[in-house]
């Protein structure tokens, strides 16, 4: 497929079911990498969290329940349920993603066509064009289904 060129919807549903269903053992194994620490991240993003969404008390809530966290038990349901529920996805939401794909992507063929050509590595008509795309993309969300 040449470069600058939008793969048709038809293909990106199976495409990403088989991603999701051939991923779930990596996918597994990085959240598991991660560690508590994505749970002490989020308690320590707390001030933000509040300051968005939320009252003194239910911060502290917050925090309280990440710390309550038992890791053994996020483990177990990560490399369990969680993995079949993964993988199950690329079979049970490739309907999802067909609805999104032939929404989406003539859009987005539309966008990539409108780009200016590409430049030289590092050029500022490539960030120009990137910005372009990423702005093009904003603009459809909230209508792609």
């Amino acid at each position: 497929m040449p470069r600058g060129t939008v793969k048709p919807a038809t293909e990106w549903a199976p495409n990403w079911g088989r991603g999701v269903q051939n991923n779930s053992q990596k996918w597994s194994q990085n959240y598991i990498a991660a560690g508590p620490s994505i749970f002490a991240k989020a308690a320590a993003a707390v001030s933000h969290w509040q300051t968005q969404v939320a009252s003194p008390t239910a911060a502290a809530k917050f925090v309280g329940k990440l710390r309550e966290v038992n890791f053994t038990t996020v483990t177990t349901t990560v490399q369990g349920p969680g993995m079949q529920k993964y993988a199950s996805a690329g079979v049970n939401k490739q309907a999802n993603v067909s609805k999104f794909a032939n929404v989406f992507a003539p859009k987005l063929h539309t966008i990539v066509q409108g780009l200016p050509p590409r430049g030289p590595a590092g050029s500022a008509v490539n960030r120009t064009r990137l910005n372009q795309l990423l702005d093009g993309i904003e603009a459809t969300k909230g209508h792609n289904f």
